[in-house]
């Protein structure tokens, strides 16, 4: 006999039984969700946390890059004047700060290394490109003292590698004398020769003006060379004889 209750309850109980799977799966997906979050999640942090390490690395080396460019261009070399007695003991040690306070002697010194270098011609071509390098480190860019230098480089007449092709030519410096201001005298005598058999083919004497200034920045290059910091702003060159 059949119960007329029975109908809807059956039905209950097959509607439960088909739900009971979706909600078995949706628990087995959520716990493996956790268990690959509890499991991977410690690795992804640890390759965030590395990233933002690399990431603070290089903000780090840039500032450092940049501060050692803003130290670079900050930095200068000062040249100090050091007197010693007939003993080598120093006598005074002061930083220079204009043409006039540099010794007299120093001056004289480096002004007829600058007038050798520029004006002698010797055999030895390397020695003659080193003489060239040094010229440079007493002059400025863009005064006229290095463009005349240059101009004299390129010319093909009195540029001193093409006349090193026939002839060489020493330089004697006779005098250097302090003339006022920022100028300096400079007399010399030249002897050039034939390079085939050294037979003089002319001596002539010279004088040129130099006006001198303060380098405005120095390298440890140009110390070696000039020490004083020393620049030719100009040059006259005059033939005597």
């Amino acid at each position: 006999m059949n119960n007329p209750a029975a109908g809807p309850a059956l039905a209950q109980a097959e509607t439960e039984t088909k739900a009971q799977p979706e909600t078995d799966r949706a628990a087995r997906y959520k716990r493996a969700r956790q268990d690959w979050d509890e499991r991977f999640s410690f690795h992804a942090q640890a390759a965030q946390k590395w990233r933002r390490l690399g990431l603070g690395g290089v903000m780090v080396g840039l500032f450092g890059i940049g501060y050692g460019l803003w130290v670079d261009g900050q930095s200068e070399f000062k040249p100090f004047i050091v007197k010693v007695d007939e003993l080598g003991q120093s006598e005074t040690i002061r930083n220079v700060e204009t043409i006039s306070e540099w010794p007299k002697q120093m001056v004289k010194r480096d002004l007829s290394d600058f007038v050798n270098w520029t004006r002698s011609v010797p055999a030895d071509r390397e020695v003659m490109v080193s003489n060239f390098r040094r010229v440079f480190t007493f002059l400025t860019a863009g005064d006229p003292a290095e463009t005349m230098v240059k101009e004299i480089g390129r010319s093909p007449t009195l540029s001193p590698f093409r006349i090193a092709e026939t002839r060489t030519r020493s330089v004697e410096i006779i005098s250097v004398n302090f003339v006022g201001g920022s100028s300096w005298l400079v007399e010399w005598r030249e002897t050039t020769r034939a390079r085939g058999n050294g037979k003089v083919l002319e001596i002539s004497k010279y004088k040129g003006t130099y006006v001198l200034q303060k380098a405005k920045r120095l390298s440890e290059e140009i110390i070696t060379y000039n020490p004083l910091g020393m620049r030719v702003e100009h040059f006259d060159i005059q033939k005597l004889n």
